[in-house]
């Protein structure tokens, strides 16, 4: 059993990093790389002369270790890990080229760590690849929404009985260079390698919906991802409160172009579920604007929760005081993080997420009577007029 890796982010590069670290290396893993990644492949070299985890042993017993479990996948990739504690990693992760002709094994568990633009159309580009039944793990932002655009491709291409979807959600920090420099005197002249930084420790919740979930919630405990194997419902309310995280945190920073924990300071009052409702300055850069996204979130969240089966205890988790508690809670442990958006705006990329996270509750709200979403909406609008000169 292989577990497949489709994206190459952040996310994607340091889950794939910390289960190729685990000993024995017992849950074989494949990174799906798009085709402008193959000058990394093709630069790998297959060299030990280096520092990477265990130097005491040899080169030979250290290449049957590397390659045990892929003796049917003949690329790697090099991928340069700097964890928590700011030491380097080097690790060289077996990987395909998606649409190269030697790319014909079948898939049937795959880890989706794509930006949410991109999830569909990377998806589509495997699907003949899916056989029998496919357990889909969704790491996305932005999932909720991203999971309604899966499951209306699923139905196009006549599959949807076939793939079982299972949500996941990381709150760890990680940057990506976007750099494809060489990796410094860790490889030889010449090698190329992506290079990811966990810049901050969180959790990983994975829906408990098949013996694969238990799989991998055992191999990231032995890593640093620190996994929690949840129901359902419990992975139905995790997935509303990272949404209100990130329509909160992310194009706010992305806006003012701060870090997490600029947003907020000693002197921002928190606002009452009531003052938000007679708030009516919408203005990216008015601090209490914090304040009325998460409260839209919340009155959307709440309003959905009713077509759902779950507890009075999930629906509580939902309201708008414990939704703005989980949202500070973020925000500290991530103070110095530069958010994803934020690293989008920056870097010029188009487009970004907002619309699976503040879009995606424009659209659900304005369908909800005596549910407002304007703050919401004017956000995405914001977030667009900044953006949509980066279209290519």
């Amino acid at each position: 059993m292989t577990i497949h890796i489709l994206g190459a982010g952040s996310i994607g590069l340091l889950y794939a990093s910390y289960m190729r670290m685990v000993p024995q290396k017992r849950l074989p893993i494949c990174l799906l790389l798009q085709k402008h990644h193959a000058a990394k492949v093709n630069s790998y070299i297959n060299d030990f002369n280096f520092h990477i985890s265990r130097p005491e042993i040899a080169s030979q017993e250290l290449t049957k270790i590397i390659c045990q479990g892929h003796t049917d996948i003949n690329k790697f990739v090099w991928v340069k890990l700097t964890d928590i504690r700011g030491k380097v990693h080097i690790q060289d992760v077996p990987c395909e080229i998606i649409g190269d002709h030697n790319s014909y094994r079948d898939i049937s568990n795959i880890l989706l760590t794509t930006k949410a633009p991109q999830a569909v159309e990377a998806l589509e580009s495997v699907f003949p690849r899916f056989r029998d039944q496919v357990n889909l793990f969704v790491m996305t932002n932005g999932s909720l929404a991203v999971v309604d655009e899966i499951h209306s491709s699923l139905v196009r291409n006549g599959i949807e009985s076939d793939v079982k979807i299972i949500y996941a959600c990381s709150t760890h920090g990680a940057i990506r260079s976007r750099t494809d420099s060489e990796v410094g005197e860790d490889l030889k002249h010449g090698v190329q390698s992506f290079s990811v930084t966990h810049t901050g420790s969180g959790q990983t919740f994975i829906e408990g919906k098949c013996n694969v979930s238990r799989e991998l919630y055992d191999v990231w405990n032995e890593s640093a991802l620190n996994p929690c194997l949840v129901s359902s419902e419990a992975m139905y309310v995790i997935n509303w409160k990272k949404l209100a995280a990130n329509c909160a945190i992310n194009p706010l920073t992305a806006l003012r172009k701060c870090r997490n924990g600029e947003l907020l300071t000693s002197s921002t009052r928190r606002l009452s579920y009531e003052d938000t409702t007679v708030m009516t300055d919408l203005d990216y850069n008015n601090p209490e604007i914090f304040y009325r996204l998460i409260r839209e979130v919340s009155d959307v969240a709440v309003a959905e929760s009713h077509k759902m089966r779950i507890g009075d205890q999930e629906k509580r988790e939902l309201q708008y005081d414990q939704l703005v508690d989980f949202v500070k809670m973020v925000v500290d442990q991530t103070s110095q993080n530069k958010s994803s958006m934020m690293q989008d705006v920056l870097s010029k990329q188009y487009p970004t997420e907002v619309n699976y996270l503040n879009g995606f509750i424009s659209r659900l709200g304005s369908h909800i009577s005596d549910v407002g979403v304007q703050a919401n909406t004017y956000i995405a609008e914001e977030i667009e007029k900044v953006t949509c000169s980066f279209k290519k």
